[in-house]
């Protein structure tokens, strides 16, 4: 059950792959490819979650590349991350001693809100396992709040039926990540 739910929200979303090839040891080629044409967010965090490294593209297209140069960064274990649409795909980086280091990389996905009818469904594959809260707000204000689990496939239904009508913002928080969704209740 859950390979057919990870290969059903695999085959939905964009695939990309990064390439990370150190060329000395202060700099490294980037590159990203993407099955389709599509904005990319890039982002570099040091070991803090400071972001000493951001872009946004203006232009579609199916890859990105960049030689970065990294001489002028301190030692340690920077993240790069490329968001394209509703995917992440993130590598950790470690600067020194002489060289650059490049782990793995890691893929997330979005979760997919829905409403039907008066329930909203959640879906989300929560690769880290983090306690997941799931805050419901109007107006600023929290309406509803639970912490729904750390379950890596996360498929849940909330009855909204009894909530005043209005615009509403469901925020799920998945450790350092947070994903919101609007709801309009009539």
């Amino acid at each position: 059950m859950i390979f057919a739910v990870v290969t059903m929200v695999a085959t939905a979303v964009e695939k990309p792959k990064m390439h990370v090839i150190p060329v000395t040891a202060d700099r490294a080629v980037v590159a990203l490819t993407n099955e389709n044409p599509a904005r990319f967010e890039i982002t570099m965090k040091d070991q803090d979650g400071r972001v000493v490294y951001y872009k946004k593209t203006s232009e579609t297209s199916t890859d990105y590349r960049k030689v970065f140069d990294f001489s002028d960064l301190e030692k340690g274990t920077y993240e790069l991350s490329f968001k394209i649409n509703n995917t992440l795909i993130k590598r950790n980086i470690e600067i020194g001693n002489g060289a650059i280091q490049v782990n793995d990389s890691e893929l997330r996905f979005d979760p997919y809100f829905k409403m039907d009818g008066n329930v909203l469904k959640l879906s989300y594959l929560n690769f880290d396992e983090n306690e997941l809260l799931l805050s419901l707000f109007k107006n600023n204000d929290v309406v509803y709040q639970s912490f729904i689990g750390k379950e890596f496939n996360t498929l849940r239904g909330f009855d909204l039926s009894k909530l005043e009508n209005g615009r509403y913002e469901v925020v799920l928080a998945d450790g350092d990540n947070e994903y919101s969704y609007t709801v309009e209740k009539y």
